[in-house]
């Protein structure tokens, strides 16, 4: 089913050179398609949203459609493997679809590419919900090619291991969907029945194996109408002896029973996987697919939580040990097989209280240094790190590592996995300097490992010297993104002119020391531009514009992007060093980390957040300040490594990243950069709050501001960054005049949008309206646009331009104009305005920055026991325009239901009964004195029959847009501001 491409809120970017993909993807021959999809091993791409994909979604849903499609006999069955079938429901006794189009080479070739390809886009993307091609996949497991049939279970181990995906799909096609696995994974008698794993894993003729390996048995109930089981059906059983035998297929011995038989549907996926296994056995490589099918099937199975009743039968006593015995078989040959079956070993530590996890530690020997285990990943490491020796190959690498991760989530796995040594095996993982991206992945997965270890004992890894083996590698990999990214923000020690006698003591500002290094970054990316296209994707990107902001590719879309795989690995370390830093394993060697690469790693990583990505730029900052805050009395000597100064110089000399863990962490950070004078100093000469601040009237930083989904969190981003910043004044109580002007400064720009007339909006949400194409307004002094509350278009350009801080003298005039604001329009004003309707001006969310504001302003005064911030907030002239948002003429008339209306009641609320200050109600009841004059000097305008505000809105060119126009309905904003406000 083809997936309908909707407008969505909030979609993502898609990562560098994956949009050329897709356009290819969509553009291609079928011919052209396989070779595509073939060339495709790895993922070279970033994680991105399922959206993105829609158009070769469709076309793959297409693909497999006529890869189902039945052609002279239609036919449907109950359990959902439809795919294109008969609508006709009555007949029961129709055979399930077989698809037989699989038989032509090409169509078999381009949809085994097809589902393999989807795998791989499925693991690395989220919103999967938007997937619809589950009818077309459920047909294909009633294929006779068990080649195709290993290909969809692949696809559908991801959907169960990466998500819900599959637990969140309708009755009847999980329903579907879980009778055909059941039958897959069914139980085919067990060791003692000669029917272990191992057994059918082994090339051995016919004559090693039961009878029964080719035997077609099957009962089912069936009562004279072809109905399954009633009160009058009757016992009926199908038995036919060496089947392989047979000269018919699959295919065609299916339809002849189900003919003979007249079996219903309910039964005939049964049969199915019945026939193909008999009919298959005694060739070894369908066997083997056959195990490799029912293996994969059963990692489904546990993965979706089928439940205890159907996934009880499937792990019976001995099957444990039957996996390790194939694991065991020294074959290359069944690679594929022995990664099955540590799939499935992994997807059983998962159960809910698992019994059967002492059972797979003792099986593997993993509490055992000559154990089993061990000893496959010592081999398997060392060929991998050692050129003389064939490497395992990456399936089954990657199946054993992921097996040792989950293994080592639990207490008894963690524990197991520290008594046979195989940390020290990680390590030489670590040690390993490959560049090529499948080996940066196990590099990775070895990191994350040894996190999980370590979170029941850091000892072991102390002794083997791992954490200097983990900075090592963080500085190898930093340095591979420097041949890309050379770029590096000064220390502020550099950039104050201490230490230079020479040219930079000539320099004012450290913004002159960011256009040199940017200078020599351009520089630099040109003379290493060759060598670096074969390391990092996308390189030939244009490079970083030198001026005066110091921003590196401030497009994200024109800024060349990190690997995945090595930001993968970077984020690993950099979250293991966060949480090795306070443990008391490592209380003697912490102490001295900084004297080693880390600094210099750190300095990169934070001076390049658009290269490297917010979420690494986050951890690198944390790891500074936890080190900061664990060891205090080094934070001298750390400072003289520049670290300290690339932090403060990332935040004032460009932008922070635009999320919720950023813009959560900034105010610890500042407390760490403050904790002695040296940087206390470094950081008032700054005057940082105003770029601080800033991001509260930024549209970008509108999602990272909002709420959080989850219920339990009833805090916002401004409320506890705000309250985070009080604690940051109380423990330096020198920041406090600073911090309370740069808040006043931020209310008076809110104020300054909210009268701006290059800003217009329209009420969201619950209101259909749409904002007017184009608005007018008079003046800046005069009336102006309104603005929207959730606006999700925002120009970007404009927003930035409006948030800068006014001269004294604009801001003079634009006080004494704000008086008169919401008098009504005279003929000259109402002329221009209609003149400016033609006009586009920018969209902004006043209603969300005023909310953000507020609250923010709010936790910074309300957050303290005494009432210090309070007077200093009215000392430096926040009162006034804290008191003028809710007469804004920007602002919707939605206002007064809006979270923001409550925000500035809330704060005006605490200045009264906390701070006692007498001018809050001195003030409000002064402005709604003005506005009741001004709304008597419009009421008496108008005549005296009718209603005044319809003839005022019906009496606007557009009426609909008027509503949201204070110069085109005066009376009707002014009874808003009167009701709501006042």
């Amino acid at each position: 089913m083809k997936i309908e491409k909707k407008p969505q809120k909030n979609i993502t970017e898609l990562p560098p050179g994956c949009q050329d993909f897709v356009d290819v993807l969509k553009n291609c021959t079928d011919d052209e398609l396989v070779d595509e999809l073939r060339s495709v091993v790895t993922w070279n791409y970033g994680k991105c949203e399922l959206y993105h994909w829609i158009d070769v979604l469709n076309r793959f849903d297409d693909i497999l459609e006529r890869a189902c499609r039945v052609g002279d006999a239609p036919s449907s069955d109950d359990d959902g493997g439809g795919g294109g079938g008969d609508d006709d429901n009555d007949d029961e006794t129709k055979c399930v679809n077989l698809c037989t189009n699989l038989d032509d080479e090409k169509t078999k070739l381009i949809v085994l590419q097809v589902l393999k390809f989807s795998a791989l886009l499925v693991e690395h993307s989220y919103a999967r919900h938007l997937y619809s091609s589950m009818e077309s996949i459920v047909a294909l497991l009633g294929s006779s090619d068990m080649e195709i049939v290993i290909a969809v279970l692949n696809l559908l181990y991801v959907f169960s291991k990466r998500s819900n995906f599959l637990s969140r799909l309708s009755t009847d096609q999980r329903q579907s969907l879980q009778l055909r696995l059941n039958y897959l994974a069914e139980p085919w008698g067990g060791k003692e029945n000669g029917f272990g794993l191992a057994e059918c894993c082994q090339n051995q003729d016919l004559k090693h194996f039961p009878t029964s390996a080719t035997t077609l048995h099957m009962e089912f109930y069936m009562n004279p109408n072809g109905k399954e089981k009633s009160a009058a059906s009757s016992l009926c059983a199908i038995h036919l002896d060496q089947l392989h035998q047979y000269e018919e297929n699959v295919a065609g011995l299916m339809r002849h029973l189900v003919k003979l038989y007249n079996i219903p549907q309910g039964k005939q996926m049964g049969l199915l996987t019945r026939i193909r296994l008999a009919k298959y056995f005694p060739n070894f490589t369908l066997r083997c697919q056959c195990v490799q099918a029912r293996l994969q099937a059963i990692s489904i199975l546990v993965y979706s939580n089928a439940g205890q009743d159907v996934v009880n039968p499937l792990l019976y006593p001995g099957f444990i040990e039957e996996l390790v015995e194939v694991l065991q078989l020294d074959d290359q040959r069944l690679v594929e097989i022995q990664a099955a079956a540590l799939r499935t070993l992994t997807s059983v530590i998962h159960l809910d209280r698992n019994p059967k996890l002492t059972t797979i530690i003792d099986a593997t020997g993993s509490a055992n240094y000559h154990g089993f285990l061990p000893r496959l990943v010592r081999r398997c490491v060392t060929a991998m790190t050692d050129s003389q020796h064939e490497a395992y190959p990456q399936l089954f690498s990657t199946a054993l590592f992921s097996f040792l991760y989950h293994l080592a989530s639990s207490e008894a796995g963690g524990d197991a996995l520290l008594a046979c040594g195989v940390v020290e095996t990680l390590l030489q993982v670590i040690a390993w300097r490959q560049t090529e991206q499948s080996h940066i992945t196990f590099v990775t997965r070895a990191v994350r490992i040894i996190d999980l270890i370590t979170n029941f004992e850091m000892g072991a890894l102390q002794t083997q010297n791992g954490l200097s083996s983990l900075i090592k590698r963080l500085d190898f990999e930093v340095n591979q993104c420097r041949l890309v990214c050379p770029f590096e923000l000064p220390s502020q020690a550099r950039g104050i002119g201490e230490e230079d006698s020479g040219r930079n003591k000539e320099k004012e500002t450290a913004m002159d020391l960011v256009e040199e290094a940017e200078e020599q970054s351009s520089e630099a990316r040109g003379n290493d531009e060759t060598g670096a296209s074969q390391m990092e994707i996308d390189v030939d990107r244009p490079g970083p514009s030198t001026g005066a902001v110091p921003v590196i590719n401030k497009e994200k879309k024109d800024c060349v992007q990190c690997q995945p795989q090595r930001a993968a690995l970077i984020k690993s370390i950099l979250n293991f060093l966060k949480k090795a830093i306070p443990d008391t394993a490592f209380a003697d060697s912490i102490r001295s980390i900084m004297d080693s690469s880390l600094p210099t790693s750190l300095k990169h990583i934070i001076s390049n957040s658009e290269y490297y990505g917010p979420p690494l730029y986050h951890l690198a900052t944390d790891v500074v300040t936890v080190y900061v805050f664990h060891e205090p009395s080094l934070l001298s000597p750390l400072q003289d490594t520049g670290l300290t100064g690339v932090m403060l110089n990332s935040l004032i000399l460009k932008d922070i990243p635009a999320t919720k863990d950023v813009l959560g962490s900034l105010p610890n950070m500042l407390s760490a950069l403050c904790l002695n004078q040296r940087g206390l100093d470094a950081f008032v000469n700054c005057h940082p709050f105003k770029r601080l601040f800033k991001v509260m009237l930024s549209p970008e930083y509108l999602p990272a501001m909002k709420r959080r989904r989850n219920a339990d969190d009833f805090d916002d981003t401004a409320t506890n960054l705000g309250s985070a910043m009080d604690e940051l004044m109380r423990h330096q109580p020198t920041l406090k005049s600073d911090a309370m002007a740069g808040v006043v400064q931020l209310l008076e720009q809110l104020c300054e949008m909210g009268v701006d007339p290059s800003y217009s909006g329209a009420p969201t949400g619950g209101d259909k309206r749409k904002a007017p194409a184009a608005t007018g307004v008079a003046g800046p002094t005069e009336q102006q646009a309104v603005s929207g509350d959730e606006a999700r278009v925002v120009a970007a350009s404009a927003v930035e331009e409006s948030v800068e801080a006014p001269s004294d003298d604009d801001d003079e005039g634009r006080r004494d104009a704000e008086d008169s604001q919401r008098a009504s329009p005279q003929p000259s004003q109402v002329a221009e305005a209609a003149e400016n309707d033609a006009k586009k001006v920018a969209t902004a969310p006043l209603l969300d920055y005023a909310h953000n504001v507020v609250r923010f302003v709010f936790a910074i005064l309300n957050n303290n026991a005494t009432d210090d911030h309070y007077r200093e907030f009215v000392a430096k002239g926040g009162l006034e325009p804290l008191l003028k948002i809710p007469s804004l003429p920007n602002m919707p008339t939605n206002f007064p239901v809006s979270p923001a209306c409550q925000s500035v009641s809330m704060t005006c609320r605490g200045l009264v009964s906390v701070a006692g200050q007498r001018d809050v109600l001195t003030q409000c009841i002064s402005r709604l004195k003005d506005v009741l004059v001004r709304l008597n000097d419009s009421w008496s305008g108008h005549s005296s029959f009718g209603s005044v505000l319809l003839h005022e809105l019906a009496s606007a060119p557009a009426p609909l847009e008027a509503i949201e126009l204070a110069y085109r309905t005066p009376i009707l904003h002014s009874m808003t501001v009167t009701h709501h406000n006042y």
